[in-house]
């Protein structure tokens, strides 16, 4: 979700034809893999997958040519890359990372469950400023935890409190 709103703006604001290739590339890969599991596979065929890497090698490439890296000016330290530079090179170095929900379909396409996992603990800590000590902190995280797992488990977060505090 975040590398579709970097693209989104990169092809919007700054007229970039390899952000909106980028996009629909990745996009068209979630839907090889959803088409997949709504036929009951697990896993892409390697010619899929072959497909699919080649069009973002492809991809990458040209937003690498497009964006060279910078020239020294002289100066001393680095010179600095641009913006485009920066998020070209990360998903050419990041591309297994990034295509890593069509290798393994238990990964998500995007990481908005993670990250709705932080945001009670960054909740807690705008309200609260902090915790008092060490073990209050830990012992919230465990329920949190707790909590979590068990709404993605599917689990009623009731049933699952009472179902550990009577050891079940």
């Amino acid at each position: 979700a975040h590398l579709l709103r970097e693209l989104k703006f990169l092809e919007e604001e700054l007229k970039l034809d390899w952000a909106r290739e980028m996009s629909n590339c990745l996009l068209a890969a979630l839907e090889e893999k959803k088409r997949a599991v709504e036929m009951g596979i697990w896993s892409l065929d390697e010619s899929v997958e072959r497909v699919i890497d080649q069009a973002y090698d492809r991809i990458t490439a040209k937003a690498l040519k497009k964006h060279p890296p910078p020239k020294p000016n002289g100066k001393r330290g680095r010179t600095p890359k641009t913006r485009e530079r920066k998020f070209a090179e990360r998903l050419a170095v990041f591309k297994n990372e990034t295509l890593a929900f069509i290798y393994d379909f238990d990964i998500p396409f995007d990481n908005n469950l993670s990250e709705r996992d932080l945001r009670m603990m960054k909740l807690k800590e705008k309200i609260s400023g902090t915790f008092r000590g060490a073990f209050s902190a830990k012992e919230w995280c465990q329920l949190r935890s707790y909590i979590s797992t068990a709404r993605k488990n599917g689990l009623r977060v009731l049933d699952a409190l009472t179902d550990r505090k009577s050891g079940v």
